[in-house]
């Protein structure tokens, strides 16, 4: 199991392709992923999403 926290805040848009291509060559891994990027949500096959309420 890999947890990652915001692992693609600090990447420009090609970095977070690369990190990305290196999760799919690892399909036996389960990955945990808490990002506030809503393009990395069709990356998962599950994801869930934590409403903020001010």
């Amino acid at each position: 199991m890999i947890l990652l926290d915001e692992p693609g805040r600090s990447l420009d848009a090609q970095a977070r392709a690369l990190f990305w291509a290196a999760l799919d060559r690892r399909p036996e891994s389960t990955v945990v992923v808490a990002s506030h990027l809503p393009e990395d949500r069709p990356h998962c096959d599950r994801s869930l999403v934590i409403p903020i309420h001010h």
